[in-house]
């Protein structure tokens, strides 16, 4: 049995669907969703019950109604599908490297307001100790690095402690694992704050093709110091 008739079985069993009846041939009624549409001297198609009480109306659209969403429902899914396979020829195929390339930064995203609650909650502070050319390029260094960069991301991802106005023209880039860009979907919501891959290319393009300005951020002792935090100590 299909899923389909497995669930009118299942209305009809409590009863908010008829039992399947056969309309008279000879009836002036059609069916309709909630009774019958027939006319009368008066009016034209007008609404009113069925006066011999056959409710295979309501069956049969009902039934419509049930194949329609199904319907929906699989074509739906298949778009999903389309589109999930679209999503990763464009990022896997015809742009793999755009992580060791400058990612692909939008400012939007460095401005969201949840930055200001997740810098607020730690707290994270940016302090500034001198003026930066903005016709250089930057090697920042991040230490210690701790289970997760948390002030890194605070201070180069988004604008919450300030970053563009303490330091006018110069454009971040936080660096982290390869195997991060990995994943569909969040690579390209990482990049969106300007993360990039933390390679030997990556930083090379970053510090001489992109421009003046453009920086790049290393969290120092990367993973292998991770696993080294304990509570209470760097």
């Amino acid at each position: 049995m299909s899923t389909v008739e497995a669930l009118y079985e299942t209305c009809m069993h409590v009863g908010l669907v008829p039992s399947p009846t056969l309309p008279q041939t000879n009836s002036k009624w059609l069916p309709l969703p909630y009774g019958r549409v027939g006319s009368d001297k008066n009016s034209h198609q007008k609404a009113t019950a069925d006066p011999s009480g056959d409710d295979s109306g309501v069956h049969v659209s009902v039934w419509s109604y049930i194949w329609y969403v199904f319907a929906l429902g699989a074509s739906i899914e298949s778009l999903h599908h389309h589109f999930a396979v679209l999503y990763l020829g464009w990022a896997f195929i015809l742009n793999p490297r755009t992580p060791s390339r400058g990612g692909r930064t939008i400012e939007a995203a460095r401005r969201w307001k949840i930055w200001k609650y997740y810098c607020e909650y730690f707290p994270i502070h940016l302090i500034k100790t001198a003026d930066l050319d903005p016709k250089e390029n930057y090697i920042f260094g991040y230490h210690p690095h701790g289970i997760i960069g948390i002030g890194a991301l605070g201070n180069f991802c988004g604008e919450a402690t300030g970053f563009s106005e303490n330091f006018p023209g110069i454009y971040p880039h936080l660096l982290t694992l390869t195997v991060n860009f990995r994943f569909p979907f969040s690579r390209d919501y990482s990049m969106s704050f300007g993360a990039c891959s933390v390679d030997k290319d990556s930083i090379e393009y970053i510090l001489q093709k992109m421009g003046p300005g453009h920086s790049a951020a290393i969290v120092i002792g990367g993973a292998a110091e991770s696993l080294e935090s304990k509570a209470g100590k760097f």
